[in-house]
């Protein structure tokens, strides 16, 4: 710990939450798992999605329907917020190694090219799902949120099978 004298802290002092992630789909060319450095998403943007708060799930008003068409919508709306987070939020909080160890960030872009960045349609639904999910879960949501914006562990009929 650096003594500071009742000053702030040193920027090159703080321990930023990170997590580095192996894709299941995304390949790099020896066939290796591409693996992403992951950050926090922010409060912020998360807020905007109406997760303001860890641990909460926006509610659908179809929580707990043994009904499958209904379980189908909700999986749908489950989708769409999932979609919705998911661009920003990558772009937001992930970054690749570059050549000499530089990060580049973001580490798919889904609106502007970034020099270095790959494109986020070559993602896969599941691999985008995990990066923002990982995402929630650095910046404290809980897993039923992350859960909720994510595909692990879902089969057919929207029942979970662990994450």
């Amino acid at each position: 710990m650096s003594e500071n004298n009742g000053r702030a802290t040193l920027a090159s002092d703080i321990s930023v939450p990170e997590e580095v992630v192996e894709l299941k789909y995304l390949k790099a060319k020896d066939g290796s798992p591409v693996k992403v450095k992951v950050y926090p998403v922010s409060p912020l943007m998360a807020g905007r999605a109406g997760l303001a708060l860890p641990g909460v799930t926006p509610k659908t008003g179809l929580e707990g329907s043994t009904d499958t068409a209904m379980r189908e919508v909700m999986d749908r709306q489950n989708l769409t917020l999932m979609l919705d987070l998911a661009a920003p939020i990558i772009e937001d909080c992930t970054a690749l190694s570059g050549a000499g160890g530089a990060e580049i960030k973001p580490a798919f872009y889904f609106t502007t090219m970034v020099p270095g960045s790959i494109p986020g349609r070559v993602l896969h639904a599941e691999d985008l799902s995990l990066l923002v999910a990982t995402a929630m879960k650095l910046a404290g949501y809980g897993v039923e949120v992350a859960e909720s914006v994510s595909f692990r562990g879902r089969k057919r009929g929207g029942s979970s099978v662990g994450a």
